[in-house]
């Protein structure tokens, strides 16, 4: 699986590895909900790709995570799959 990571704050925490609680904004999560996240990310760039770039569906993912934090940590990559597809279909692409 590729390693994915995006600007929280100045530094980039990836979803693969814990992230630094003191310059993170993304929530400290299981590795193996890290790594289902990673893998939405994956699965919505390959239907994407042909319209947006992974930095938009990045964006996007993490946009749906900040939202939904409060969610048990193992329900988050699906709540943020579904979140997400529903967001990036309203920009009016099709994958």
């Amino acid at each position: 699986m590729t390693t994915l990571s995006w600007p929280a704050t100045p530094a980039a925490v990836s979803l693969t590895q814990e992230p630094d609680p003191e310059t993170s904004t993304v929530p400290a999560l299981p590795g193996e909900v890290r790594a289902a996240l990673a893998g939405v990310v994956e699965r919505l760039h390959a239907e994407y790709e042909c319209c947006l770039p992974l930095s938009r569906v990045l964006g996007v993912v993490v946009a749906c995570l900040d939202d939904i934090q409060a969610t048990p940590a193992s329900a988050l990559p699906e709540l943020v799959e579904r979140l997400a597809r529903f967001r990036l279909a309203q920009t009016g692409h099709r994958p």
